[in-house]
């Protein structure tokens, strides 16, 4: 959304018009779900529509609609220090990531979904503890 708003010179961005980047978020979430939604494997969501939900909560505004039925299991990768950039597309500061993060992590717990944390591992190592808890593999 970042990208294509850039692009075209106009549309939502978070920094100018946040409400309106977060409905833009539940829009194109609900059409990512619903694009894979007779997946016969697991799929994995860089974010979902309760990302955009918690944006929303955070100014106030209700749920525009109901939220997919995604796995009660998230994977929440908290803020790395050593790994934050900004950039033209993410312009926050790291206490601004920080308090996104606490704002996600309470909006899921209070959705009732189970968080799971990712440790800071390099990525290699990563990506398999992440495939472990996919595949059930004790730790």
């Amino acid at each position: 959304i970042v990208r294509a708003s850039l692009k075209a010179g106009e549309g939502p961005l978070p920094w100018d018009a946040p409400a309106g980047f977060a409905l833009a978020c539940v829009a194109v979430a609900r059409a990512d779900f619903d694009a894979v939604t007779a997946e016969p494997t697991p799929v994995i969501f860089d974010r979902s529509m309760v990302d955009a939900l918690v944006a929303l909560d955070r100014r106030g505004i209700p749920n525009p609609e109901p939220v997919p039925a995604y796995s009660r299991a998230v994977f929440l990768f908290p803020p790395w220090p050593e790994l934050f950039k900004t950039d033209a597309e993410r312009q926050h500061d790291f206490d601004a990531a920080v308090s996104e993060y606490n704002a996600l992590h309470d909006g899921y717990r209070a959705r009732g979904y189970d968080l799971v944390p990712v440790p800071r591992l390099p990525l290699d190592e990563r990506v398999i503890w992440i495939e472990d808890r996919l595949e059930g593999r004790p730790t």
